[in-house]
């Protein structure tokens, strides 16, 4: 919604808009894995809340871009950036959860379905999004915040009903090595 907003509320202009996609989209290749790698160990709502209030953040860099005179633009690349940040926190953390929580015989559905959602949202956003900002603009980007800021509360609040084995992202395991052969043995027969 950021993009539309920008051309519309703000008067920027195309180029500037493509920045703006473009800080957001180098975010996430750019975080992601540091992301995911602080995440290990920690406990995963804690990390999509954090998600949550960034994105719930982000949206109150858009409502004071306005306000900023020169410095809105600014702003704007900055709410690309921290919204960026946001999904990889999020994202970094629930999708293990959902893998952990799901039974065996079921992952593959369970995932499919909070793929399914995750996408869905993204379709229906900007034509929903779209019509709310074309009636304000202030009260899209506020019920944006608000929205993400309750969820962040109901993150936290669902740590406690999570099994304990599920409440921490798992630690990575070092690469397994092959043992190397003493010089000069001869390699050892397969039986197979």
């Amino acid at each position: 919604m950021i993009p539309p907003y920008a051309r519309g509320g703000l008067g920027i202009g195309a180029p500037l808009i493509g920045l703006l996609l473009f800080a957001n989209a180098a975010t996430v290749v750019v975080a992601q894995v540091p992301i995911a790698k602080a995440a290990e160990g920690r406990r995963r709502v804690v990390m999509m809340a954090a998600g949550a209030g960034a994105i719930a953040t982000a949206c109150l860099f858009v409502l004071a871009a306005p306000a900023l005179g020169k410095l809105s633009y600014l702003s704007l690349v900055v709410a690309s950036i921290v919204i960026g940040a946001g999904e990889c926190f999020h994202t970094a953390a629930l999708m293990p959860l959902v893998a952990d929580l799901a039974p065996v015989h079921l992952r593959g559905r369970y995932m499919a379905t909070m793929g399914l959602s995750w996408w869905t949202g993204l379709a229906l956003a900007p034509t929903a999004g779209t019509q709310l900002l074309s009636a304000s603009a202030t009260l899209t980007f506020a019920i944006c915040a608000a929205a993400a800021g309750a969820a962040a509360v109901s993150m936290l609040a669902l740590d406690g009903r999570l099994p304990e084995a599920a409440r921490l992202t798992p630690r990575s395991c070092p690469a397994v090595r092959p043992r190397a052969s003493p010089v000069g043995a001869a390699p050892e027969a397969s039986n197979g």
